[in-house]
C-alpha cells in the first residue's frame, strides 16, 4: 500500500515561550494567562481577539503556550504583545509590563496568504523558459489574434512591414503624408487625368468606369488610390495603360483596375492561341495591347489591383541591374489579380525573354533592366494564356494562386 504526500496548509497558530517571575523569584504552578495584541509599545490601539490561556503550568519560570490571532493582524506593521496573568485562585488578572515586541518570525503567516510582491522586493534574471507562452519575447516572431491597443508612437523601421486590412479612425496627428494632390471623378477628362498624373503625389480615382484611356506614364513620389475605379483603354489603344520607367521612385497603387474590355476566357476559339515556339518563345499573334509596366525597383507597393481583357500582359513586372537592386527588393506586388489576358504576370527583363510583343522599348530601357530581385506574393492568375511567366531565378515567388490557364507558368 502506499499514499500520495499531501502538503498541509500552515495555518496562524505560533508558539510563545515565556518567563514568568514573582517577588520570591521564578514562579512554580498553574497560572491563567491572557493575550493581547497592540499597535505601540503604550496605550496605542489592541488589534484582533483577546486570548485567555488558563491552567498553564509554569516550572522554573518557564512556560509554553499556542497562541492564534489569524492572519489579519499581521499585515507587515509592528506588534507588542500584553501579556497578564493571575493564579487559579486569584478574582482578577494584573497586566506586566513592559509588552513584548514580536520579532518577524509570527510574519511568516502573512506569506501564506501573500498574492503579491512588491517588484521592489524583487531581484536576479527570470528565464524565458518560466515565462507564459503568451507573453511575447524580443527577436522572436508574433502572432497577435486580440485587439492590441498602442498608446504610445509605433515606429516601423525595416522596408518589408506589410499592412494587410484598412486604417479605421480620423487620422489625426499622422505626419508626413502627402495631400491629396488630385481627385478625378468618372467625369474628368483624359486631359485632366494626364496632368493628376504628371504631377505625382496622392491621386485618388474615385469609384466608377474611366473610359477612352490612354497611356499614363507614371512619375516619382506618385501613390494612386483606386478602390472601386476601372481604367477602360480607348479604341486603337496600343502599349501599356499604366507605364512606369526604370529610373522612377517611390510609386504605389491601391486597388486600381485597368481593361482592354476583351472579356473572352481561356480556352476559347475566339481568343488568341498561345503555344509557345522554341526559344525565345515568342508569340507573334499576342496583340500589343497591355495593363501595367511596374518598375519594383522603384520602392513602394502595388496591392489590389486588377487587369483583365488584354491581348498582350495583364502585368508587366521590371527590376533594375546592379547592387542596389541586388542588395534588397524595392518593392512589392501583393494580392493582385489578372485575367482573360495573354499573359497575366510576366516577371521580365531584357528582350530575349519575352514572351511576344510588346518588347521592351530599347531606347528607353536598354539593359538596365532586369527580371530579379522581385517580390511577387499572394495574387491570383487565372484564365488567361499563360498564368505566370517568370523565366529567372532570385525572385521570391510565394503563396500565388494560378488556376485555369492554359499555361499555368512558364
Amino acid at each position: 500500500m502506499s499514499a500520495a504526500a499531501q502538503a498541509l496548509p500552515i495555518g496562524t497558530l505560533f508558539t510563545y515561550q515565556g518567563r514568568l517571575t514573582s517577588t520570591s523569584g521564578p514562579a512554580n504552578g498553574s497560572y491563567d494567562l491572557e493575550f493581547e495584541l497592540y499597535d505601540s509599545a503604550t496605550n496605542g490601539t489592541r488589534i484582533g481577539a483577546l486570548l485567555t490561556n488558563t491552567a498553564i503550568t509554569v516550572v522554573n519560570g518557564l512556560f509554553t503556550v499556542p497562541l492564534d490571532f489569524g492572519a489579519s493582524v499581521f499585515t507587515g506593521e509592528a506588534r507588542w504583545l500584553q501579556i497578564s496573568v493571575k493564579t487559579n485562585d486569584a478574582p482578577d488578572f494584573v497586566s506586566l509590563a513592559p509588552r513584548q515586541l514580536l520579532t518577524p518570525a509570527p510574519y511568516a503567516i502573512d506569506a501564506a496568504t501573500a498574492d503579491v510582491v512588491p517588484a521592489s522586493h524583487l531581484s536576479g534574471v527570470l528565464a524565458d523558459t518560466q515565462l507564459s507562452t503568451n507573453v511575447p519575447l524580443l527577436g522572436q516572431s508574433q502572432i497577435f489574434t486580440g485587439s492590441n491597443f498602442f498608446q504610445g508612437p509605433l515606429i516601423l523601421t525595416n522596408l518589408a512591414n506589410m499592412f494587410a486590412g484598412q486604417f479605421i479612425g480620423n487620422g489625426a496627428g499622422l505626419t508626413n503624408i502627402p495631400p491629396i494632390s488630385s481627385i478625378l471623378t468618372t467625369n474628368s477628362t483624359f486631359a485632366e487625368i494626364k496632368a493628376a498624373i504628371a504631377k505625382g503625389g496622392l491621386i485618388w480615382f474615385q469609384p466608377g468606369d474611366y473610359r477612352s484611356i490612354d497611356t499614363l506614364e507614371l512619375t516619382n513620389n506618385t501613390m494612386i488610390i483606386g478602390w472601386n475605379a476601372v481604367l477602360h483603354a480607348k479604341a486603337g489603344f496600343t502599349g501599356f495603360l499604366i507605364d512606369e520607367a526604370p529610373t522612377t521612385v517611390n510609386i504605389s497603387i491601391y486597388g486600381l483596375s485597368v481593361t482592354a474590355d476583351q472579356y473572352l476566357p481561356y480556352p476559347s476559339a475566339g481568343f488568341l492561341s498561345l503555344t509557345p515556339w522554341a526559344a525565345p518563345y515568342y508569340q507573334t499573334n499576342m496583340t500589343d495591347v497591355s495593363g501595367m509596366r511596374l518598375n519594383m525597383a522603384s520602392g513602394g507597393m502595388t496591392a489590389g489591383c486588377t487587369a483583365y481583357g488584354f491581348g498582350g500582359y495583364g502585368f508587366m513586372l521590371i527590376s533594375r541591374n546592379g547592387a542596389g537592386a541586388q542588395d534588397h527588393l524595392g518593392s512589392f506586388f501583393h494580392d493582385n489579380h489578372a485575367y482573360f489576358n495573354s499573359v497575366g504576370v510576366a516577371v521580365l527583363g531584357p528582350d530575349p525573354e519575352y514572351p511576344g510583343i510588346p518588347y521592351a522599348p530599347t531606347s528607353d530601357w536598354g539593359s538596365d533592366v532586369s527580371d530579379e530581385h522581385q517580390l511577387i506574393s499572394g495574387n491570383e492568375m487565372f484564365q488567361n494564356g499563360i498564368g505566370l511567366y517568370a523565366p529567372a531565378g532570385n525572385c521570391v515567388i510565394l503563396g500565388n494562386k494560378i488556376t485555369g490557364n492554359n499555361f499555368a507558368s512558364s
